[in-house]
């Protein structure tokens, strides 16, 4: 077995700062459903799981993290001067980045419900 993929450096070239975006969306996606999923497992658990409810608060905590490291750097991209999107696109985003943000602060506080909206707002943005 190879130590290293072949066909990895070739993916990089050719991939598109768009398709970049849309793979960080889809793999943010999948660390917060998996966190949810975790969150639900360890609720339905029981009163004797309570490492098992930490356990999982600790992985939202961190698929929120991630979350809000990728709109860091969408919104340190809208902001550029150099950006070529419309004013009006550009703000449209800074929005949704504020809705996500929020969101996740919600999630934090036990609103796990929210994960889904955040994970609906990724998906429309990566279609």
């Amino acid at each position: 077995m190879l130590d290293y993929d072949p066909y990895a450096e070739a993916d990089e070239i050719t991939e598109t700062p768009r398709d970049r975006e849309r793979r960080a969306f889809y793999m943010i996606n999948s660390e917060l459903a998996a966190a949810k999923r975790e969150v639900e497992a360890a609720a339905s658990a029981g009163n004797g799981a309570t490492l098992a409810r930490l356990d999982a608060h600790r992985k939202v905590a961190s698929a929120i993290e991630r979350t809000r490291t990728l709109w860091n750097i969408l919104l340190a991209d809208i902001m550029d001067p150099q950006n070529r999107l419309p004013q009006d696109t550009r703000k449209q985003i800074a929005e949704i980045g504020i809705f996500t943000w929020n969101a996740g602060n919600e999630v934090l506080g036990g609103s796990y419900d929210r994960i889904d909206e955040i994970i609906d707002v990724h998906e429309r943005l990566a279609a």
